[in-house]
């Protein structure tokens, strides 16, 4: 999608590929399905565990459902969530789970519950799907990357100068950073100021940083949680990746305002992110005759009454 105030605001042209229309509401479909289709039907059987804030268990309910019709068999999954997630997110959870599909609810925060997730995994001999620390899984967030280039090439779009990917887990951005290895295209990382994954920071120190404490919580949900060693693997090597920009929350709202104005509806605050760090990719590009960015929306989960709230405070 394409707005020309976007493209007024920040002097180049800025193509968003909305991740936000793809089945199950957001790019982690595409990891999930592409796990499952690694996993022999006996894995298949003794069913998956998970833990997620939302994206990534409803990707993975709704591919399992497709892979249960399709191999004619039943798969069990268990699937941690904390209790601080989005109230909307874990009430679509609920409403799409169907036997034998477990929901656990966690008080101590997503950290413990990627622990119960794999202790649960060890102890009945499921197999763990994490949200992102999975070659299989960043293999398929990195079909956005490609399936971008063929449509870009479809509409006779050229080719990108830059594009901003959102990073939490770093699922979607490492698989683009690989996609886009040895182009001329820059890759870049979007995060929250607070509570996100600490990418720029790590980038900056050369390791992953323990997550510290934060000043606030974003509004972010989807963003507040760690980088996962595989995704930093590929990150760490800044052949791939130009940096992570850190956006404010008022970027956020004002970027999830933008959005709702030009295109109607409303994104996830992580999809924000990137549109909010697009603009501050897009001064560094200015000099770049005709130059096209592009960013990642990706999801479009949120409680719409909370976000109503912060643009009245904005």
């Amino acid at each position: 999608m394409v707005s020309r105030t976007c493209n007024h605001l920040a002097g180049v042209t800025i193509i968003l590929k909305c991740e936000n229309l793809q089945l199950s509401g957001s790019f982690k479909y595409r990891g999930a399905l592409n796990k499952l289709l690694r996993l022999s039907p006996e894995q298949l059987d003794r069913g998956l565990v998970t833990y997620s804030t939302g994206n990534h268990a409803l990707a993975l309910l709704m591919a399992t459902e497709q892979m249960s019709k399709v191999r004619e068999q039943t798969i069990p999954i268990q699937i941690y969530v904390p209790s601080s997630a989005s109230n909307d997110k874990i009430s679509a959870i609920k409403s799409y789970c169907t036997s034998p599909t477990t929901v656990v609810l966690q008080e101590n925060g997503l950290d413990w519950c990627a622990k119960e997730a794999m202790e649960t995994c060890k102890s009945m001999r499921m197999t763990f799907v994490p949200p992102a620390n999975d070659s299989d899984i960043i293999l398929g967030q990195a079909t956005a990357a490609a399936e971008f280039q063929d449509q870009l090439a479809a509409d006779h779009l050229g080719e990108l100068d830059a594009i901003v990917v959102p990073c939490g887990g770093g699922s979607l951005l490492s698989g683009c950073a690989s996609w886009f290895r040895g182009v001329p295209t820059q890759v870049w990382g979007a995060e929250p100021q607070f509570d996100g994954p600490g990418l720029h920071a790590s980038l900056k120190a050369g390791i992953i940083l323990p997550k510290q404490k934060s000043m606030g919580m974003t509004i972010a949900d989807g963003q507040r949680t760690t980088l996962s060693p595989k995704s930093w693997a590929i990150l760490r090597d800044q052949t791939n990746l130009q940096d992570s920009f850190v956006v404010t929350e008022a970027q956020i709202r004002k970027s999830m305002s933008l959005y709702h104005g030009e295109f109607g509806g409303i994104i996830e605050p992580s999809s924000a992110v990137a549109m909010a760090a697009c603009f501050e990719v897009a001064q560094r590009q200015v000099a770049i005759h005709n130059a096209t960015t592009a960013t990642k929306i990706g999801g479009y989960s949120v409680e719409v009454i909370s976000v109503l709230e912060r643009f009245i405070d904005w």
